[in-house]
């Protein structure tokens, strides 16, 4: 079927933009909203200064969006239903550009928003400065006089056509039907930015204390286990410092100062994934200090993006990686912070949270899609898939 020919499927095709307000930790608050039918050329302009009613009821319509996650999220803030079909051009920019090089310069360090990806398509766009400026007269206003009102809906009209004419200029590199599968994966992620994450209280008890945390936990590792290693600076502000001196005398009283990774001028490696980690596996005394470290770090940095409700709401970044994962920022995102921190994630009375995991996942998909008879053999029979092809390859006996 032709690209042109799927597209007949629906009966209206809508390039739709939000403005929002957005607090740190908050729901969305709507502002306004502007559409663009590409068939008819209707335009709809809604401000949301008082209620509106969901002017989109046409459940075979297709919704052209650039970062849908943020258009859906002020429907669900009204109360909206989510559109059934959906083609978001922020996805599927990613989807192009990520893990591409040109040169020496990696595509997505570009930068990844509209104007980005409509100047690597040779189409005008507001300057980023522009677009900073009149989100600005948005977000630090309440409420808006008329002329305010035509300013903010002007600026929306600028994403809606802007999205329209990438539409145009990316639609013959786009596999519809990936396309509404990844556009699918945006409704997910407005409903899981939206709802957020319940915390505890003592998130806030722990946020409070967390200095005197800090000192309690140096200091009871050295005094239980001797490491040599934190110190106490300030005299009004007491806070631990982990000494370089303090830990390469302790490699050296370990006898691991010729196996230690080294940095490239030399000194003992303290990185945690390239060397504190794997050595502490080999060396399982070493792993209290290990977590001693990394728990006086976090509380360094604590505090997530709470909201007034108890909740915690980050942008997840769908496709915020190379290879398409999501990329949430760690100091907003809770389920990014220290594996302790997720005992703050708690369910209001009567209420449960179930965290689960699909088992090898990613190679029960490739067997599906692949049809390979043995990928398929050993995803049923609950073998490691890592062993088994290990042992296929030849580099394990059978």
């Amino acid at each position: 079927m032709t690209t042109s020919n799927r597209l007949d499927a629906f009966t209206s095709v809508w390039v739709i933009d939000t403005e929002f307000r957005s607090q740190s930790g908050e729901r969305n608050e709507p502002v306004c909203l502007c559409a663009l039918e590409l068939r008819t050329g209707r335009r709809l302009e809604l401000f949301f200064d008082q209620h509106r009613d969901n002017p989109f009821s046409d459940k075979d319509a297709l919704f052209i969006c650039f970062n849908a996650a943020a258009e859906y999220k002020t429907f669900l803030s009204l109360g909206w239903d989510l559109p059934n079909n959906t083609i978001d051009l922020y996805f599927e920019y990613l989807n192009l550009i990520n893990g591409v090089w040109e040169g020496n310069v990696l595509l997505r360090n570009m930068g990844t928003g509209l104007a980005d990806a409509m100047a690597a398509y040779g189409l005008d766009f507001l300057s980023h400065m522009e677009k900073e400026e009149e989100r600005g007269y948005i977000r630090f206003n309440t409420s808006y006089p008329p002329d305010g009102q035509r300013r903010i809906l002007d600026y929306c009209w600028t994403d809606v056509d802007g999205t329209a004419q990438l539409w145009e200029k990316m639609l013959p590199d786009l596999d519809l039907e990936q396309a509404l599968h990844r556009g699918a994966y945006a409704k997910a992620v407005a409903w899981m930015e939206h709802n957020g994450l319940p915390i505890s209280p003592l998130y806030h008890q722990v946020t409070e204390h967390r200095r005197e945390l800090q000192l309690r936990i140096a200091q009871g590792i050295e005094a239980k286990h001797g490491y040599g290693v934190f110190t106490i600076e300030g005299k009004k502000s007491p806070r631990p410092v982990f000494t370089k001196r303090g830990f390469g005398a302790l490699i050296r009283r370990l006898g691991l100062e010729d196996v230690w990774p080294l940095t490239p001028k030399g000194s003992f490696q303290t990185d945690d994934e390239k060397a504190f980690e794997p050595m502490a596996k080999l060396h399982p005394e070493l792993e209290p200090l290990r977590q001693a470290r990394k728990s006086v770090a976090s509380l360094g940095r604590f505090g997530s993006a709470i909201g007034t409700d108890g909740r915690n709401r980050a942008a997840i970044m769908p496709f915020g990686t190379v290879t398409g994962r999501n990329n949430p920022k760690a100091l907003e995102f809770i389920l990014s912070r220290p594996h302790w921190v997720r005992h703050l994630i708690a369910p209001g009375v009567g209420r449960a949270l179930v965290y689960a995991d699909i088992v090898a996942a990613e190679d029960g998909i490739a067997a599906d899609a692949s049809g390979d008879p043995e990928l398929i053999r050993v995803y049923n029979s609950g073998l490691d898939p890592y062993i088994e092809f290990a042992k296929a390859a030849g580099a394990l006996p059978k």
